[in-house]
């Protein structure tokens, strides 16, 4: 990325955006890039510098859920404060115990699951039909003789 102080015009004037709008209302750094139409890396630029320079602080952290995971990200407050402390991230029960829940909650998924379990029970094996195609693992205990 390019070095850059910050102290431009444009510079200036988008962080008198990210002032107005951080006035207003917490945000992440993916909500205030959404807001004020920047692009996420160069909103984590100013946020960063702003961070640095205490006139930004983590008021507090939100935890999202993704597809199969969370994450937790910062919520940012203008003024000088103190910052909020970062959760600790979940236990392996918590994860399987939420992985689960999202598992039962849809219901394809859980019928998916289930025919895979049911599915690995059963051992399969050649129909008489097809016995004189060489196995794979014929042909390995073949080579060991």
């Amino acid at each position: 990325m390019a070095k850059t102080t910050l102290k431009t015009k444009l510079a200036l004037r988008r962080i008198d955006k990210i002032q107005e709008v951080l006035r207003k209302e917490d945000l992440t750094v993916n909500e205030i890039a959404e807001k004020i139409y920047m692009s996420l890396r160069w909103a984590r630029e100013y946020v960063k510098k702003l961070h640095n320079e205490g006139v930004i602080h983590i008021a507090c952290y939100r935890r999202y859920d993704l597809s199969q995971q969370s994450a937790v990200r910062a919520l940012y407050c203008w003024g000088s404060a103190t910052d909020a402390v970062k959760p600790p991230p979940l236990t392996p029960y918590e994860r399987t115990k939420r992985t689960r829940q999202l598992i039962y909650s849809d219901i394809d998924r859980h019928q998916k699951l289930l025919a895979l379990r049911r599915d690995k029970k059963f051992k399969k094996e050649a129909d008489w039909t097809s016995s004189w195609i060489p196995r794979r693992n014929v042909q390995q205990n073949m080579d060991a003789i």
